[in-house]
């Protein structure tokens, strides 16, 4: 037999659970041998998968019921099979049957053919390329009453052709991705003809809007998730239209090409300000938090614009009058910016701070005209211009301070350390493992500040240190969490055990 010869689906299901048997006859196999049954009979799995067989029909029927009579599911991917009468003949035989994918066989859609039964048990139907027309597609969903999960992706289909009086209430969740359809009204005829839809998934479709003159109220009563990701939705007005779906929570929309060249913060930002509705975006949930944080950048970025969106009066009313944020430039100043005199002469200068005053002599040769081991700087006071005193500068390191000096205590042990401040709380975390004997990732790190005598948790792991300015007065205590840490501790590195 080769590759390319068409077989029955009885045949096939021998090839595979059956190695000493290459035709569909029935041979006693002793019970010792895998996947039979006391009797020698074979044992095949409620989940059937014969993927890629070439079958083209269904066999010996009374084989074949015999054989599958505990399968549940069937997936029949990239077979041969072309007839519908031939697929009806399979699930005849098949009564536990609630699963069935046929994607990718050439099944034609000729109405010719005829099934007097019906098959409430099945749920799931997958007819993903198939090319299966909305003609035979009403006739088979009177054959099968029940489905609950339908699948009708790859399928070409540029407009949805159901018929204006059919209505197929059991339908729940329905899958069209990589279809060519690009009105959305034809989408609507969707959540007319199935009112009970609840999940619509419409992936890589060439759909460039959702404005419509349509009430999707009516439309889609039931509809709480939506994916439209990889579509062609071009504005920001499509996508408030999402707020108009009377019960939508989850919705998918990711690689817009309108939106793309915004950071991804950004990005989320707007749409989640956009859709007061929506409580999980691209698989994320939206918090309360990172709601109020949307709606108050949206605010700021219409504060200056002459044509405000009725969004804005909205989120005005919730939350009042919001401010520009302030342009802040929280690099670190490295210079002094000061008045130097000498004689007659002043000038402002910017000296840079990480130099000592030995190298500021250095410097200032040029515009007092001494040489540097010549000259004493003094530094002078407002407050002690009034007395006219002037102190002599001694020879400090005027470089800024890099480190935190602060005491470190675990259980016994304490300890002096330098805390370098340019880094981040996860750092260190990995600082102290050494010294504590934990991971990193099992500590935790509270700040008490003994002035006001409280107990604060360094809940960012890429917080700088530099913003928490502490004192030498601060200490840094490690303990496990089962340890009892009394109020008057200052910084406490707790090791964080997995939850029972």
């Amino acid at each position: 037999m080769t590759a390319s010869t068409e077989i029955t689906m009885v045949e096939a299901i021998h090839q595979k659970y059956d190695d000493d048997v290459e035709t569909c006859i029935h041979i006693h196999i002793p019970a010792s041998a895998p996947g039979k049954t006391e009797s020698g009979n074979l044992v095949i799995p409620p989940i059937l998968a014969l993927h890629d067989s070439n079958i083209s029909g269904a066999g010996d029927t009374d084989r074949l019921e015999t054989l599958c009579k505990q399968v549940q599911e069937l997936d029949l991917t990239k077979n041969c099979i072309k007839d519908w009468s031939q697929i009806i003949e399979i699930i005849e035989r098949l009564p536990k049957l609630r699963f069935l994918n046929l994607t990718s066989n050439p099944i034609e859609n000729r109405l010719s053919w005829e099934c007097d039964k019906q098959f409430p048990n099945i749920s799931n139907l997958i007819l993903n390329d198939t090319n299966v027309s909305w003609e035979c597609l009403m006739k088979l969903l009177h054959v099968f009453p029940r489905v609950e999960e339908l699948h009708l992706s790859l399928n070409g289909y540029s407009s949805v052709d159901l018929h204006d009086d059919f209505r197929y209430p059991p339908l729940s969740r329905l899958y069209l991705n990589g279809n060519k359809i690009q009105d959305w009204t034809e989408m609507c005829r969707l959540g007319q003809c199935f009112p009970h839809l609840e999940n619509l998934v419409a992936m890589e479709s060439d759909l460039t809007s959702i404005m419509s003159d349509v009430d999707l109220k009516e439309t889609f009563p039931c509809l709480k998730s939506l994916n439209l990701t990889k579509t062609k939705l071009a504005t920001w007005e499509d996508i408030e239209v999402f707020r108009e779906f009377p019960v939508l929570v989850d919705l998918r929309i990711k690689d817009l090409p309108f939106i793309q060249t915004l950071p991804e913060k950004e990005r989320r930002q707007n749409i989640v300000a956009r859709l007061p509705n929506i409580t999980k975006l691209n698989g994320s949930p939206v918090h309360e938090q990172e709601r109020e944080e949307a709606e108050r950048a949206y605010i700021r970025n219409f504060l200056d614009a002459e044509s405000k969106p009725q969004r804005f009066y909205e989120l005005k009313k919730i939350h009042g009058k919001v401010e520009h944020l302030a342009d802040i430039d929280l690099s670190p100043d490295l210079h002094y910016h000061i008045k130097v005199k000498y004689e007659d002469k002043e000038e402002m200068m910017d000296i840079l701070k990480d130099q000592k005053v030995k190298d500021l002599k250095k410097l200032l040769q040029n515009f007092c005209g001494l040489p540097s081991n010549r000259i004493k700087i003094f530094e002078f006071y407002e407050l002690e211009e009034i007395h006219g005193k002037l102190k002599h500068l001694v020879d400090v390191d005027l470089s800024p301070d890099l480190y935190y000096h602060m005491k470190v205590k675990y259980e016994d042990k304490e300890e002096m350390m330098d805390i370098l401040k340019d880094q981040t709380v996860r750092d260190l975390k990995k600082l102290l493992q050494n010294f504590c004997g934990l991971p990193s990732n099992k500590i935790k790190i509270f700040e008490y500040k003994p002035d006001y005598n409280q107990l604060d948790q360094l809940r960012s792991n890429i917080r700088s240190l530099h913003s928490y300015r502490w004192t030498e007065m601060d200490e840094i205590h490690i303990y496990p969490t089962e340890t009892y840490v009394s109020p008057n501790l200052s910084v406490h590195i707790c090791e964080v055990h997995a939850k029972e």
